[in-house]
């Protein structure tokens, strides 16, 4: 005789009640399945198509609800996922930006910088970039005018450089519906003129905003 032939472990796959199963027959398939020997080496081998099809038909069978399957994200949907925020504020990093002034490189918490800046920095512009959903590479562009402000001017100048032509008053007013649901921010760029007149800063909320709006 041969050696025992090994079950034939499955790629996991989704299992569905069948379509006008009732709770009695659900409960008739449990019992032939405890009978199947193919399919008790298979669940206690850790396939998962086999322990989802136990699982469901014994919620069937209790008239209990089904959990709900979540879709697998589209290769789109994983690529706008991974330029959102890290998992915490503090895990912002500012290690490759240097201080235009003092010439000092920002250390992991802006060590280097004078303490009102830092306290902007960690406490106000963190938080809120996270909020919004702010990228690494945003923060790292907006840290730049938080050390060296921009002028009105300046701001306007690198809106335009961003949003060419006609993308100028989409990106406008993309700005405005992203911040309209969050008033305690547009205090904030009022209140700091760091952020105020931050163009980094706002094509940043801009791309954040189309980010969210791309994965409902």
């Amino acid at each position: 005789m041969g050696a025992p032939s090994q079950p034939n472990i499955e790629v996991s796959q989704p299992y569905s009640i069948p379509e006008g199963m009732t709770p009695e027959a659900a409960r008739e398939r449990i019992e032939e399945l405890k009978g199947d020997s193919d399919f008790g080496k298979r669940f206690l081998a850790g396939d998962k198509r086999a322990a989802n099809e136990f699982d469901a038909l014994t919620r069937h069978a209790m008239g209990q609800q089904q959990p709900e399957v979540k879709a697998e994200p589209t290769d789109n949907e994983k690529a706008l996922a991974a330029l959102g925020p890290p998992a915490k504020p503090e895990d912002y990093r500012l290690d490759n930006i240097r201080d235009p002034v003092t010439g000092y490189q920002v250390g992991l918490h802006g060590e280097q910088l004078p303490a009102e800046t830092k306290t902007l920095i960690d406490k106000t512009l963190f938080p809120a970039a996270h909020s919004l959903g702010l990228s690494q590479s945003d923060i790292s562009a907006v840290a730049m005018t938080v050390t060296k402000p921009m002028t009105w001017e300046q701001c306007e100048a690198y809106l335009h450089n961003v949003w060419k032509g006609e993308e100028f008053e989409k990106g406008l007013a993309d700005f405005r519906a992203a911040m309209s649901g969050n008033p305690q921010y547009r205090e904030l760029l009022e209140q700091y003129e760091q952020l105020s007149n931050s163009g980094p800063l706002m094509t940043g909320i801009v791309a954040a905003y189309r980010r969210r709006q791309a994965l409902r």
